[in-house]
């Protein structure tokens, strides 16, 4: 996928000057400044609507840093988060991407050998260095409502588990469950396990974060991302929030902590953070353009599963043509994967035009 993708745009012919960083930045993003060519990316939950303008400006005055390393800038970004969420810089690890949390906390559980437990489905990436740092993976299907079965995960637990991963909003589902439902569940699996929270898209579903239980709870570590809502995926901008003798435990799997990120990544997620207004911008257009593909799913009688994030998972097992094929011969790139015996696809919200072609051509496909 990420390769394919790579050759669209070596093929497009795109240049830093393309991407227009002074005045021709618009706050409703076009096809034609949003990807390259036509080609519509709905495959990947990236934000259609980011950069803002306020963080492309920042991109362009830090590019003439890069020749330095990042040690003050990056403690700025730290100290700037402390003061977002409200807490002690001694508990913020900052990294390239959540994804390096999620590495890190493996790594941790796995310095006793064990088991990690988890969602089916939920998000993976994680898993590979789990299993090869010597953590066998304990999957939990999701129940009858396709939520996250908090009773069965904790039945799934034994005296050889390290880690239970909890992802809210969960991916590629796209619910959630209740926050004291899951507290209690965290408290409970926390008392003889790590527990790691993933709220890369809590910001869309405007719930609650567990960050005050990571706080004081050596075992609970919450990821947090810079990718989803603040339309910085390409920049690798990621952060934990523990307990500040956890975070000292995984800045210590790290050969220099905080040192990962660009100059150019920390100057574009201090300005997002700043950028509030661009958050409530992409929340709503976000929940108008799912809107759209509800009705349409509706109307195609496709089943879905009602989502607070980026994306909605539906149902194209019924569809008989080979629906991403289709779908690219149109420009769009969508994806599928097995899910409860049947394929589903999990399409990314893109911006309120992109999503009305989309839905011209799934009705096109299925007419």
């Amino acid at each position: 996928m990420a390769s394919s993708r790579r050759i669209w745009i070596k093929q497009a012919g795109f240049t830093i000057a393309s991407l227009g960083l002074g005045n021709t930045l618009h706050a409703e993003p076009s096809l034609d400044n949003n990807a390259p060519g036509s080609l519509i990316l709905l495959n990947s939950n990236e934000n259609a609507f980011g950069p803002s303008k306020k963080v492309v400006q920042a991109i362009a005055s830090a590019a003439s840093r890069s020749n330095r390393y990042p040690d003050d800038e990056v403690q700025l970004l730290v100290n700037k988060l402390a003061g977002h969420h409200q807490v002690s810089t001694g508990n913020i690890a900052v990294v390239a991407g959540s994804t390096e949390v999620l590495s890190a906390t493996a790594l941790l559980a796995a310095k006793q050998k064990g088991n990690a437990v988890t969602a089916e489905p939920s998000f993976n990436f994680w898993t590979k260095i789990a299993s090869g740092a010597g953590l066998s993976i304990t999957r939990v299907p999701i129940d009858k409502e396709r939520k996250l079965d908090l009773v069965n995960m904790r039945k799934a637990m034994n005296a050889e588990t390290r880690l239970v991963y909890v992802c809210n909003p969960n991916n590629p589902v796209g619910n959630y469950v209740e926050h004291e439902k899951l507290k209690v569940f965290v408290e409970d699996c926390s008392k003889t396990s790590l527990v790691l929270v993933d709220e890369a898209y809590t910001e869309f579903a405007g719930i609650q974060s567990l960050i005050p239980l990571a706080l004081t709870n050596k075992n609970v570590i919450v990821a947090k991302t810079f990718s989803k809502v603040y339309g910085l995926a390409g920049s690798r901008v990621g952060y934990a929030i523990a307990h500040q003798d956890t975070i000292a435990q995984l800045n210590e799997l790290n050969a220099w902590p905080n040192g990962s990120v660009s100059q150019v990544s920390i100057a574009a997620a201090s300005a997002a953070l700043d950028d509030q207004e661009f958050v409530t911008y992409c929340t709503a257009k976000t929940r108008e353009a799912r809107e759209k593909v509800y009705t349409t799913l509706k109307d195609l009688k496709l089943d879905y599963i009602p989502s607070f994030t980026s994306f909605i998972m539906f149902n194209i097992e019924p569809i008989k043509c080979n629906y991403e094929e289709a779908m690219r011969k149109r420009n769009i790139m969508v994806q599928h994967r097995n899910h409860f015996g049947e394929k589903w696809c999990r399409v990314s919200i893109g911006t309120l035009e992109e999503m009305d072609l989309f839905c011209k051509s799934l009705r096109e496909i299925c007419s």
